[in-house]
């Protein structure tokens, strides 16, 4: 496949990236008495003794490390690296004999960039410009290390194909040559001017992060990331520009709204390229790569069994164009079977194979410069041992849950046959899904149902968050709750009536939150263990803490803030938090905030990091050297990623979890998947290329047709939806509203083709919100009064045309005009009759 590869990870590799340490704590014994605080406060001096395992726990944990640390310290005439994606430091007069040589005139030196652009005249002009100004001085000149030059030798040839190497590994850099050599062969051929490439990535704060790898290449004004509001189509044909870098979103709209055609671009690079499968936007911008292939091939007379893997076709004279993926791990899928999950890949993305580092010479020079972290570890922590303060406290909530399904669920029993009522253990897993289905079924339609299965649902998350974390975060998810929810309880008589039974417990349930040592949770004490150890001994680190929620990362951060012997510390913990844009507990935080918070944390204002696993990819902060999951798992790719963060030489890894846990028992599949995976890369390698290209072009095939297959019945569905007769009928007054035939998807917004529809509403004007391709001028609503959606103009070309983005919410759906026939649906993706989506 890609030559005759061998994997990168040897046996001493493989057993330096197992379980170092398999904490399991000691049995505990009775809990003694404990001095309560009144206060929030954490004062580890009230510890009960039986706690005092897990501090040791985490002594024994980083003794080792500081060893190694002393040896690290003792000597500082240590190399210094290269070129690598997460190196600070570029010194080309240590680079490895054998290493590549970039022309002295594409260089640039990143540190004589200005530190803050915008300072003078001429940081201004490049702020505006998009491109940072260019040293005066003589460019000094870079090399590319030798396992990059390995890696980057299948794109110079111009075929398809994924690299797959560690983070840090310099990934991103091996990309911009692969794009700047492939520039200057067209420059020679006096096609300069011809030259374009898309850097994706899959999510918006990476774009800057990648760009400004690249512009260790190009001269400025060459590479540039798409700007917020500004339009694709602007930023393509901008000035000198030949790398353009963009979320994968963006490049998604741009081909269904044929503003963009694929033959334009001599290259497509995917960054994280493991995302391209199932319904991911990666997977939509390739499957418009094979409908092009296959075009090409189809019009050239290709047979299919003759059809090259990784090969773009029809180049140069306007043909498909190259991609080059970037991955630490393709990850094994699904299922058990890795290889198969590689076909898949690899024939998604057209791909000639996986690329590894295989020489002997570059692996042992990839060790030297591109470390694992010193220590990766799961500990795994005994249970809360139950005080009489947290028995109560868990007894209150579960009577509270069983008082509102005897007085309030079981009303309900009788009218609703279909429904389950005999209600598992509370607190688990199991009783979540089972009361999410409840409010499923009762949404919208049955509004008592759903606000008492809504109150059973946020219940017994309390219960499940005071296992990982305070009483008092348990209670505040439920004020969060009441206060998101507070207008229909009001409205209710189940409200009202699940609110009262709640209430008349909570002045209990706040007296024993305030009595609790959050240090009696084991978790929470090895949380605060690990940081107090960390940056005691490295005043100067820099950590990341990833947890699964939003409402989890807000309730760590608080915890950080808030414990004595953490405030003590000096120089300062100075937390930052980042989450995603939207939450249903917790409403997250705005691109704004989120830059400004990453911002934050690599600059010397911030050094701690709470976050969800927004960050788990990508993020590049070559001095973190501590990444703490905080009983978070998801799978192997994301076991792979979070190590990655571990920048530093010298760096640990930790995984909390509850010992004999469901994410512990995950966290081990996940390791035994990795090495699945590198033994399935391998083997893939072993294969002769014409037998690896069957396999591959077979599953390529399947999958176009399954693409062919799919536009066929949209095509049905959109001549479909002319005959279905579903009326939409204001959930108020009944009003007629419009036609099901009359709607489209245009976007994620779903709006309204007939113009008479301004006849039935009228639109009230609020703040104008503009977004890439569209903006929001005010809302929606009917003739009385009540709100259908918002009213928004798109952007087609230059043109701004209006329309709509229409809440399925707000309607009754009548059914081929018979009034017992009317339906309600909480979202359009649910709706049981066909809506065509936008013509391009």
């Amino acid at each position: 496949m890609m030559s005759s590869a061998r994997s990168l990870r040897t046996s001493d590799e493989q057993a330096a990236s197992q379980i170092q340490v398999q904490a399991h704590a000691s049995s505990l014994e009775a809990a003694g008495n404990i001095n309560h605080t009144l206060e929030h406060a954490i004062q580890p001096s009230s510890t009960p003794d039986h706690l005092r395992n897990i501090q040791r726990l985490v002594d024994l944990s980083l003794s080792e490390a500081e060893e190694i640390a002393s040896r690290i310290t003792s000597n500082p005439n240590q190399q210094q690296p290269v070129i690598g994606e997460g190196d600070t430091v570029r010194d080309s007069a240590n680079a490895p004999s054998g290493a590549e040589v970039l022309p002295a005139d594409v260089v640039r030196d990143s540190a004589s960039d200005q530190e803050q652009v915008g300072e003078t005249a001429a940081g201004a002009l490049a702020s505006i410009l998009d491109f940072r100004q260019p040293r005066k001085d003589k460019k000094v000149t870079k090399k590319l290390r030798g396992y990059q030059v390995e890696l980057a030798d299948p794109g110079l040839q111009g075929v398809n194909y994924v690299i797959c190497a560690p983070t840090g590994s310099g990934k991103t850099i091996t990309a911009a040559y692969i794009c700047h050599t492939n520039m200057m062969k067209m420059k020679k051929a006096g096609k300069e001017d011809d030259f374009k490439a898309i850097f994706i990535v899959p999510t918006r704060h990476l774009k800057k992060q990648q760009r400004d790898g690249f512009q260790d290449l190009f001269v400025p004004g060459q590479v540039t990331s798409l700007a917020e509001g500004q339009m694709f189509r602007d930023a393509f044909e901008k000035g000198n520009v030949r790398v353009l870098m963009i979320t994968s979103q963006v490049l998604v709209n741009a081909l269904t709204q044929n503003e963009f055609k694929l033959p334009e671009v001599s290259m497509l690079v995917f960054d994280e390229c493991h995302h391209t499968t199932l319904n991911h936007p990666y997977n939509e911008i390739m499957r418009h790569y094979l409908r092009e292939k296959k075009a090409v091939l189809v019009q050239q007379g290709v047979p299919e069994e003759q059809w090259p893997i990784g090969q773009p076709v029809g180049r140069p004279q306007g043909g498909i164009p190259q991609v080059v993926g970037l991955t630490a791990s393709v990850g094994t899928g699904t299922s058990d079977d890795a290889h198969g999950h590689i076909v898949t890949l690899c024939a998604n993305l057209d791909s000639y194979g996986v690329m590894i580092v295989n020489k002997p010479e570059s692996v042992q020079e990839m060790k030297k410069y591109n470390k694992p972290p010193e220590q990766d570890q799961i500990l795994a922590l005994p249970r809360r041992e139950l005080t009489p303060e947290s028995s109560r406290f868990i007894e209150i909530l579960e009577t509270i849950m069983e008082e509102i399904e005897q007085k309030v669920l079981a009303k309900h029993q009788d009218d609703h046959e279909g429904i389950t009522f005999s209600s598992p253990t509370y607190g688990t897993q199991v009783y979540e899904n089972w009361i999410a289905k409840i409010r499923a079924d009762a949404e919208l339609r049955f509004p008592n149902l759903e606000i008492c299965a809504n109150y059973l649902f946020r219940l017994n998350l309390a219960l499940l968050l005071y296992e990982d974390l305070r009483a008092t975060d348990a209670l505040e998810s439920m004020e969060i709750f009441k206060l998101q929810t507070r207008g229909r309880q009001d409205e209710l008589r189940d409200g009202r009536h699940c609110r009262m039974i709640y209430e008349e417990n909570l002045q209990e349930l706040k007296e024993l939150a305030s009595k609790e040592n959050p240090l009696s949770n084991p978790k929470l004490l090895c949380l605060h263990e690990m940081i107090k150890k960390v940056y005691s001994k490295e005043p100067k680190s820099k950590g990341i803490v990833l947890a699964r929620t939003r409402f989890a990362t807000h309730a760590l951060l608080k915890f950080i803030n808030e414990c004595d012997e953490l405030k003590k510390l000096r120089p300062p913990i100075k937390p930052v938090r980042i989450v995603g844009q939207s939450g249903d507990i917790d409403q997250g935080l705005t691109l704004a905030r989120q830059e400004a918070a990453l911002n934050d944390f690599k600059s010397d204002r911030a050094n701690l990091l709470v976050a969800t696993d927004i960050v788990q990819e990508g993020l590049d902060i070559p001095a973190c050297n501590v990444i703490i999951r905080y009983n978070f798992v998801s799978n192997e790719i994301g076991t792979v990623q979070s190590k990655g963060r571990a920048r530093k030489e010298g760096s640990k890894c930790f995984l909390i979890v509850e010992s004999g846990s469901i994410n512990e028992g995950r966290e081990h599949k996940n390791r035994e998947r990795v090495e699945q995976m590198d033994k399935a890369i391998r083997d893939a390698n072993d294969l002769q290329p014409h037998e690896w290209h069957r396999e591959v072009r077979q599953r390529q095939l399947t999958i176009i047709r399954d693409i062919e297959e799919k536009e066929e019945m949209k095509r049905i569905q959109q001549k479909e939806s002319q005959q279905v007769d579903v009326k939409l009928l204001c959930n108020k007054c009944e009003q007629f509203i419009c036609k099901s035939s009359d709607l489209e998807r245009r976007l994620s917004n779903y709006t309204c083709l007939d113009p008479t529809i301004a006849e039935r509403t009228r639109n009230v004007r609020t703040g104008c919100i503009i977004f890439r391709e569209s903006k929001t001028i005010g809302i929606v609503k009917c003739r009385c009064g009540n709100q259908l959606g918002q009213a928004l103009e798109f952007k087609r070309l230059h043109l701004w045309k209006p329309g709509y983005n229409l809440s399925p919410k707000s309607f009754f759906f009548m059914y081929n005009d018979d009034p017992n026939s009317k339906r309600v649906f909480a979202k359009w993706k649910k709706v049981d009759f066909p809506i065509a989506s936008e013509e391009q």
